[in-house]
């Protein structure tokens, strides 16, 4: 296990050096995280209805009853976009998605104690216009970096045998950069540069509810409810002869209620199958004390099954060691709309899960997708994602027999 868990932290220092491109980050508070495992990705993005005795999802914690042992969970996501209206414009990106922390705290009601990482939202982008004015040729460069984040905490019990519940603490931060610069081609004009560095910090919280009926089948609601972050901006503009700085400004960044509800259900010993809707309402959300036209509703309604080869699953352990297949599709609305054309996005997945050593295990999912259409201002668009999530367990607090 010591040997698994080294290799595992290199991979994410090594990931966590690289940063990719994304146009759409530009807008609102960036790029959203989906905030699912590999597992989920594989299924077609549900997440709120699985349960599982290894996956530890920040998606639904009443999910986190049937985390068996004690637990460390990460994971990898690997992004990569192509635009049809230009065939040399595409990006590419590596970042960390979650770090999770399961300590079991009692068995009979199945508490559990969970603490991470969870990513919120991603910036960077680089963006380069042309112009002219006066019969003088120029361009215009926009740049941005940063993103918010949170770490959790939370707790899950089940005080019937058919009914899980769960409520996780999120503390939110992050720094967004930005900037814009003007450049003259003949190299006589002056240009002008402004960076702005917006710094946010609140709190958060997500609360789920897991419901078990007939032939195992369940039944799983998540809610976020609202927040509003604090948030300050330093501006710094460059001009002919020198830099000008204004600091501390203050504003505050809404974080919109988001809501899921999910349906699963085993079909025999090997099968599994799920359905789900997530909405999230960004049309009436401030952004530092502006109500950005571009920001609108989203959503994403997805399906899968998951195929287990044995149909072992008495225990954590035969779990740990069975083999997985998944398969799935979702489609999304994005919460930025470019010139009020939304930003839609269909997708197929598949994926896969094998064990390693013990109790530990990983998940792998591949996801090829579509956004937008020939009509919209950025064309159509390529997309591939590939994910990978590590859990780790030991079985602490698990009694053996005595020889």
């Amino acid at each position: 296990m010591q040997r698994t868990l080294v290799l595992f932290f290199l991979v994410l220092s090594t990931a966590a050096a690289q940063n990719g491109e994304s146009i759409i980050s530009r807008f609102g508070i960036g790029d959203l995280d989906q905030q699912l495992t590999s597992r989920q990705r594989g299924m077609g993005g549900v997440a709120a209805s699985l349960t599982s005795t290894y996956d530890v999802s920040s998606t639904n914690p009443a999910s986190w009853t049937g985390v068996g042992g004690l637990r460390l969970q990460g994971g990898l996501l690997y992004e990569f976009e192509s635009y049809s209206k230009n065939s040399r414009l595409s990006t590419g990106s590596m970042s960390i998605k979650a770090l999770h922390f399961s300590l079991p705290l009692e068995e009979s009601m199945h508490a559990r104690l969970v603490a991470g990482f969870v990513p919120v939202s991603r910036v960077g982008y680089q963006v380069r216009g042309t112009g002219s004015v006066n019969g003088e040729s120029y361009r215009v460069d926009y740049l941005g970096r940063g993103g918010v984040s949170s770490f959790t905490v939370g707790a899950a019990i089940q005080p019937l045998p058919a009914l899980s519940l769960g409520a996780m603490y999120r503390f939110l931060f992050g720094t967004i950069d930005r900037e814009q610069q003007l450049v003259f081609d003949n190299g006589t004009t002056f240009g002008t540069k402004q960076w702005s560095t917006t710094s946010h910090n609140g709190s958060a919280f997500t609360v789920g509810a897991i419901v078990t009926g007939p032939g195992d089948a369940t039944l799983g609601f998540t809610v976020a409810p609202a927040a509003s972050l604090a948030a300050t901006r330093d501006y710094t503009y460059r001009y002919s002869t020198n830099d000008s700085t204004v600091s501390g400004e203050s504003g505050t960044q809404d974080i919109p209620l988001r809501y899921s509800v999910g349906v699963s259900s085993p079909l025999g010993k090997r099968f599994l199958v799920a359905a789900e809707y997530t909405a999230q309402d960004w049309s009436g959300a401030t952004v530092f004390n502006t109500m950005p036209g571009e920001l609108t509703a989203s959503y994403r309604i997805g399906a899968g099954v998951e195929w287990r080869p044995s149909d072992d699953n008495a225990s954590v352990a035969a779990a740990a060691k069975a083999m997985m297949f998944r398969l799935g599709f979702y489609q999304q609305k994005g919460y930025v709309a470019l010139n009020g054309e939304e930003q839609k996005e269909t997708f197929i997945t598949i994926g896969a899960g094998l064990p390693i050593l013990g109790m530990n295990r990983a998940d792998a999912s591949f996801e090829l997708g579509w956004r937008g259409a020939s009509e919209q201002i950025l064309g159509s668009r390529l997309l591939v994602r590939f994910a990978v999530t590590v859990s780790v367990g030991e079985s602490w607090f698990v009694r053996k027999d005595a020889d």
